[in-house]
């Protein structure tokens, strides 16, 4: 289910451009060794949506010249299409546009299954010509994540209990040996 939304960003708690230097910015993970980069995708976001429970996604992405601008100028597979990217786009995760200046607003989806937020993750992250900003937003807290690099998660916190719980999910995944990265000071 998607829901109007438009979040404020003059707040600096969410900047856009560079999400580092967003006011909540607390770190991020990454895998130290990559069995295959879907694979390692696959295992930070089934963890991560472990330790996170439910949650939101807001979204912007989108895709140039849709399945065939994917397939023409990204060389995504036929069957990555298929199997990934058209199934988001009939909910209305993935829009079409003509050209990089038509990325939309955020929108939130809400109450969506761990099996379409593990999936809108993975095409964020394995699918190459996929555009636009990816959050996880955990309502309870107030905490965002978003894929980094494709193998792994930042977090960024809207308070002080979000500050707090994504910190301890980050070092909870920088203590097992699998994943590295930083926290912020």
């Amino acid at each position: 289910m998607t829901q109007g939304f438009q979040l404020d960003l003059k707040s600096g708690a969410l900047n856009l451009e560079n999400y580092s230097e967003s006011r909540g910015w607390l770190g991020y993970f990454e895998s130290r060794k990559l069995s295959s980069r879907r694979e390692d995708a696959a295992l930070a976001i089934g963890e991560l949506l472990g330790d996170l429970g439910e949650v939101d996604i807001w979204t912007s992405c989108y895709t140039i010249g849709g399945d065939a601008g994917l397939e023409e100028n990204h060389g995504v597979a036929r069957d990555d299409i298929n199997a990934v990217v058209a199934p988001l786009r009939e909910i209305g995760f993935i829009k079409t546009c003509d050209n990089y200046r038509e990325e939309g607003p955020l929108r939130k989806f809400v109450g969506l299954s761990d099996e379409v937020a593990n999936k809108t993750c993975l095409a964020m992250m394995d699918v190459d010509g996929i555009k636009g900003h990816l959050f996880l937003y955990k309502r309870l807290s107030g905490l965002l994540a978003y894929p980094h690099e494709d193998i792994g998660f930042g977090f960024i916190a809207g308070g002080i209990d979000s500050r707090n719980e994504g910190l301890r999910i980050l070092s909870g995944f920088l203590s097992r040996k699998r994943w590295g990265g930083r926290c912020a000071p």
